[in-house]
């Protein structure tokens, strides 16, 4: 059943979305920093992307972790035991 945590596909692609939202966040943030003229975009955007490949790393284990748990001992809190995704 693919819609049961944690499978390993929906674990896969948990790890993934939230590595991507970590480093598209950063990326993001440092283009609007630099149109704003805080520091020059050909420094900027590499030094925030490359820190934030990194904490995007622990940011993707932490969210398999919380959603390994909660799908343990509180299954009702998601979406996918509840029949709603």
């Amino acid at each position: 059943d693919l819609h049961s945590f944690p499978t390993r596909r929906s674990s896969d692609l948990s790890l993934i979305a939230a590595w991507l939202a970590t480093v598209i966040a950063a990326l993001a943030c440092a283009i609007e920093m630099g149109i704003a003229g805080t520091f020059p975009m050909n420094i900027g955007i590499p030094s925030m992307v490359l820190y934030h490949l990194f904490i995007g790393i622990i940011e993707a284990v932490l969210t398999v972790i919380v959603l390994a748990a909660l799908d343990k001992f509180r299954p009702d809190l998601l979406a996918w035991n509840n029949g709603d995704a």
